[in-house]
């Protein structure tokens, strides 16, 4: 998911960051093998055999940090 960037702002500071995987989850189907990979602001899923090309990535809605204060 490297090329999923965060801003995050703050005190009037921006900052950007890439979110690092924190779990990963092989499955097979059919003699196709998955691997799903869990991060902070989405999952993704690849074939084991083409991992360069993902099938899908979902990017997990973010928190309004505004009404929390």
């Amino acid at each position: 998911m490297k090329e999923i960037y965060v801003q995050e702002n703050d005190f009037g500071w921006t900052w950007y960051y890439s979110p690092w995987i924190r779990r990963s989850v092989m499955a097979t189907e059919n003699g196709i093998e998955y691997v799903y990979a869990i991060s902070d602001v989405g999952i993704r899923v690849g074939r084991i055999d083409s991992l360069s090309a993902p099938l899908k990535t979902v990017v997990f809605p973010r928190p309004n940090r505004n009404n929390s204060r």
